[in-house]
């Protein structure tokens, strides 16, 4: 697919799909892609969605389709400006070159008993980030991210307003244990993580 795997703006039920190799002509897309753009802080066009039992394998991006930022910007399932209180759970994302599971802008999301590996960020949290529950995850991450630019990390927490429910998640890194967790610009052991933010303690 050269963009967007599926893509929707309206409540929808999105479940047991099989997404496979993504983005591959353009950049800054998904396996499974919403937003709400320009309505926030009123109420989410998409608010009420649930994104369910799917698996994406392969969101590539391509530096020729637009990106400013040094690697490619394949999501697995993108939350996109504005969107808001959508249920993200029981899926599987492997093989992207950016975040597995991304809000971006975004609010009151649950995303919970998911399963990511092999992405440059397991979740990714940008802005706002207003009452976004993320927990019971199980986040694996390789030696170096596809892009050869990194490490993958588990968790990068960027510019959100208010700090995200993060907790009760489990993390496996086996390659590094330093700098795999970021809030802004610091990065984190997991010990390090725990105690600067209070979660996943359990």
């Amino acid at each position: 697919v050269g963009y967007n795997g599926i893509h929707f703006y309206y409540p929808s039920t999105v479940q047991y799909n099989y997404v496979q190799n993504c983005n591959l002509l353009k950049d800054d897309g998904g396996g499974i892609y919403t937003s709400s753009p320009d309505v926030y802080p009123a109420a989410a066009q998409n608010n009420g969605s649930v994104i369910r039992y799917n698996i994406i394998d392969g969101s590539w991006g391509t530096a020729q389709g637009f990106t400013t930022y040094g690697y490619t910007l394949g999501e697995g399932i993108y939350l996109d400006e504005s969107s808001g209180g959508i249920s993200v759970y029981g899926n599987s994302v492997g093989n992207v070159t950016s975040g597995a599971y991304y809000a971006h802008k975004g609010y009151s999301h649950l995303i919970r008993d998911n399963i990511s590996y092999r992405a440059r960020y397991g979740l990714l949290l940008k802005h706002k980030g207003n009452n976004i529950i993320a927990r019971k995850n199980k986040l694996y991450g390789f030696s170096r991210d596809y892009n050869d630019k990194q490490s993958e990390q588990m968790v990068w927490k960027f510019g959100t307003t208010t700090r995200p429910a993060i907790d009760s998640n489990t993390y496996v890194q086996h390659y590094k244990s330093a700098d795999i967790f970021a809030d802004s610009i610091t990065n984190y052991s997991f010990a390090a993580w725990k105690t600067a933010t209070g979660k996943d303690a359990a």
